[in-house]
């Protein structure tokens, strides 16, 4: 096997852990409703006892799938936490720049930092994989190069009701990146993924398996992602802890 091939190789298996892990919470949602689906059928439908025990096996099975996947999500978590925090103004700074040569951009993307620097934990390849999927996707469909601009800074957790992050934030110190597309990439949208819709034993298109994959890295580091629809302005928001 010669080195391009095995870089091939590597880079679709990295492809497959992250979108595995996209779908990592959905799946433990649907192993979880199916054992409380037969729960309540023992407890309220006349079955036999011989069945009853069936159905008991079936949920210690199903919670030992549920107890796994849960526990590959969080492996890949600790090498994240393991990881020292880095600049990310100048991290993203850089990825976007690198980005530009692709011809999908029209503009070099200056990234508005917030005063102090940024720091967190990211795996560097896994984020540069997340911006290099994110601009496809807002590119799918379209002949326009990207006009894009972005944000960095941390995030103010209020505990106001309203809040974006109130739900799910808790007491932590969050980070926000926002990146936000004028025009083109307003078809762009994260709700269809859920693993009831995805996983209907047909094939996966090539745009719902990148959009898996960067809810994979998000959710890798900890974190959630926001897609915002604003008539022509459609701004994508990802947020992870901060250092």
């Amino acid at each position: 096997m010669d080195g391009n091939t095995r870089d091939t190789v590597g880079l679709a298996a990295v492809a497959v852990g992250q979108a595995a892990c996209g779908i990592v919470h959905d799946l433990s949602n649907l192993l979880q409703t199916v054992i409380l689906r037969s729960e309540l059928t023992v407890s309220t439908e006349p079955i036999s006892d011989k069945c009853a025990a069936s159905m008991e096996q079936i949920n210690r099975d199903v919670q030992n799938g549920a107890e796994l996947v849960k526990n590959i999500l969080e492996h890949a978590r600790h090498s994240i936490d393991q990881l020292p925090p880095i600049n990310l103004g100048d991290f993203f700074t850089d990825c976007f720049a690198s980005l530009a040569g692709t011809g999908l951009l029209a503009a070099k993307v200056v990234v508005e930092v917030s005063d102090p620097p940024v720091l967190a934990k990211a795996d560097t390849l896994q984020m540069k994989d997340m911006l290099a999927l994110l601009v496809e996707e807002l590119s799918r469909g379209t002949d326009t190069a990207l006009q894009l601009s972005a944000q960095l800074g941390p995030v103010g957790v209020t505990g106001d009701e309203d809040s974006t992050t109130s739900v799910w934030a808790g007491d932590e110190s969050w980070v926000e990146l926002a990146i936000s597309c004028v025009g083109a990439g307003a078809a762009f949208n994260l709700d269809e993924l859920k693993f009831s819709a995805t996983g209907n034993g047909g094939s996966l298109n090539p745009g719902v398996i990148n959009k898996l994959r960067i809810l994979g890295i998000v959710r890798q580091h900890r974190g959630q992602v926001k897609v915002l629809n604003n008539g022509d302005v459609l701004t994508v928001r990802v947020f992870w802890p901060g250092r």
